[in-house]
């Protein structure tokens, strides 16, 4: 299998503060067309075909009482652009996704695998 490293990418997220990768889109649309899902074993195919680790933010954990009772209390969407996920300890991670999910939106990072 050839590998396509993964490396950054300019962050321009949307009105609502969600944001894709746009080679990480591409392969998501390619892989996954209607469904919202992956398998495990297509999460674990990506990973390897963009030679990355991934860890996730969850907005809920990681956001002020503020954001967090204007998102969860109020039901303002807007409260995910507020927000700013707090990248994983250690060096080399970077964003390629901040999506919603059905508890509460999430951050993605990439970091590339060393052997």
């Amino acid at each position: 299998m050839e590998i396509k490293q993964l490396t950054p990418a300019e962050i321009t997220r949307n009105d609502y503060g969600f944001w894709t990768h746009p080679v990480l889109d591409e392969y998501l649309n390619q892989v996954l067309g209607d469904r919202e899902f992956m398998t495990n074993s297509e999460h674990l195919h990506m990973m390897n075909y963009f030679n990355i680790n991934l860890r996730q933010t969850q907005m809920e954990w990681d956001c002020s009482e503020e954001l967090s009772d204007k998102y969860w209390g109020d039901g303002d969407i807007d409260a995910v652009a507020e927000w700013q996920p707090t990248q994983p300890q250690g060096d080399g991670w970077f964003l390629v996704s901040i999506n919603d999910t059905d508890d509460g939106p999430i951050a993605w990072w990439a970091k590339e695998k060393v052997a």
